[in-house]
């Protein structure tokens, strides 16, 4: 009887465990300070997405096509900058 109260403890003690969340917005805000105009446009037309869990290159590939049919971004910068905001996007 007592290993059972034992395991019983323990299996409480492990779901209220506090556990730190696998994003990290803090450290994808911080890296999406230094980015470039551009890319900063992308992070941020891609970020809710990608913080909901969507894919993280469709998402900015999407982010940018729309910014670059917008006429917001150059296409000929769309891509460098998708790569730059795609490095701070992947840490959420």
């Amino acid at each position: 009887m007592p290993h059972r109260m034992v395991l019983a403890l323990a299996l409480i003690a492990a779901a209220t465990t506090p556990v730190p969340a696998l994003a990290d917005k803090a450290a994808a805000g911080a890296c999406a300070n230094g980015l470039s105009p551009d890319a900063r446009l992308i992070y941020e037309e891609a970020y809710p997405g990608v913080a909901a869990g969507g894919d993280l290159v469709g998402t900015i590939r999407q982010a940018a096509t729309g910014l670059v049919k917008g006429g917001r971004i150059p296409r000929n910068s769309a891509r460098s900058a998708a790569q730059e905001a795609g490095a701070c996007l992947k840490r959420l």
